[in-house]
């Protein structure tokens, strides 16, 4: 559960509809302060440079993409992991 009354996202996928329509979902639940990132290593850099109280990321996401997995770990931030493997 997050404490914060306004906690930061970042949604991380590299394709640009579903980060739009997770931010969107978000926006619908209240949760307003949202960052985004196409892929791993972007996620990284941001996680390294800011603060996020939960990740939510697809896990076949481009480039680097257990970066931010990583960094979650090393920082104890929340995740949500997410993907859409095909029939």
């Amino acid at each position: 559960m997050i404490n914060n009354r306004n906690p930061q996202f970042l949604i991380v996928d590299d394709f640009s509809t579903m980060r739009r329509i997770i931010r969107g979902l978000l926006k619908e639940a209240g949760y307003v302060d949202a960052d985004e990132a196409e892929d791993g290593q972007v996620a990284f850099q941001k996680l390294q440079s800011g603060h996020f109280d939960c990740v939510i990321t697809d896990i076949n996401t481009d480039r680097s993409r257990f970066c931010a997995f990583n960094s979650c770990d090393d920082t104890k931030q929340g995740g949500l992991s997410f993907t859409a493997w095909p029939n």
